[in-house]
């Protein structure tokens, strides 16, 4: 009986061992296939997220230079038509708010393509091509998006720079009106 018994335990454990082999790692090119699509998707993911950050950038950009027009219209405002002097803020006040309008209407950039369905249906026809076509339209938008960012806060700079002046040029010369007023 303890023949049988070890018998029995020695056609298990060759079971185990046959099992285990046909669940051994699969061939070298098959894991390199696999390496690869995931390498790619790694950096297409990664280049979609930097291109996502600029594209966020430029949204903020616009919400800021939309903010910015309320300051300026106070200043407008503010302003007392009726002395020629007070027409300097205002002129100030029209530059910022056109320096804030090209900061909103120079565009929203463009955005990353979507690694969806499409790109592993593509990778699974062509893989290096896929992967060729999807970095190609990211290196595309990443430099324009790049340089809208540049440029809208370049703009929205300028017009928080001049929306600064006009205000003090429009509170110095209440000062001034009100001083020469009163005496």
């Amino acid at each position: 009986m303890s023949i049988r018994l070890v018998v029995l335990l020695l056609h298990a454990v060759a079971d185990v061992l046959r099992s285990a082999r046909g669940a051994s790692p699969p061939p070298a090119d098959e894991e390199a296939d696999d390496n690869s699509f995931a390498e790619s998707v790694f950096l297409a993911e990664i280049a979609e997220r930097a291109n996502d950050r600029l594209l966020a950038d430029i949204r903020a950009f616009n919400a800021a230079a939309i903010v910015l027009l309320g300051p300026i219209l106070a200043v407008v405002a503010l302003v007392d038509y009726n002395d020629v002097r007070n027409f300097i803020p205002a002129g100030f006040a029209i530059i910022a708010a056109l320096a804030a309008m090209r900061t909103v209407l120079s565009g929203d950039g463009k955005p990353s393509p979507l690694l969806g369905a499409d790109f592993f249906e593509a990778f699974s026809a062509d893989a290096e091509d896929a992967r060729k076509n999807i970095i190609a339209d990211i290196a595309l938008a990443g430099p324009k998006n790049r340089r809208l960012a540049s440029m809208k806060s370049r703009w929205l700079r300028f017009a928080g720079y001049v929306t600064f002046v006009s205000i003090i040029v429009a509170v110095g010369l209440k000062v001034v009106e009100s001083l020469t007023r009163a005496h």
